[in-house]
């Protein structure tokens, strides 16, 4: 997203849609907004954007009301990226909690730093 499109809420909603390459008229219709000329003016600021419209940007985007309204990212905005990481990383704690001999542990450290130094990661 174009870093200018960050500064207003009319940025951040155009930048959303340019994003997903939906026309005003094809986001109009996935949000029941109405009509394109509804976006065309959230985006423009000449209409206030209401709750309603607030809350369907936020559902059908994937971000938070503070991101749109403030163009924060609040600690509730997990990307899909961020979700792998963590689901990857819970499966390797629970399997390495599981270990319950300790040389079975250190033998499950360093096949993951073999591993690492196989891919290029210094560890």
């Amino acid at each position: 997203m174009n870093i200018k499109n960050m500064a207003t809420i009319g940025g951040r909603l155009k930048g959303l849609r340019e994003d997903k390459k939906l026309s005003q008229e094809q986001l109009a219709k996935e949000l029941h907004l109405g009509s394109r000329s509804m976006v065309s003016q959230f985006e423009n600021e000449t209409r206030a954007l209401t709750i309603d419209a607030l809350l369907e940007y936020s559902r059908y985007f994937n971000v938070t009301t503070d991101w749109i309204l403030k163009g924060v990212l609040a600690p509730s905005f997990i990307s899909p990226k961020d979700i792998e990481d963590v689901t990857g990383y819970t499966e390797l704690k629970e399997l390495y909690s599981s270990l319950e001999d300790c040389l079975l542990r250190d033998v499950a450290l360093e096949q993951m730093r073999a591993l690492c130094r196989l891919k290029g990661h210094n560890i």
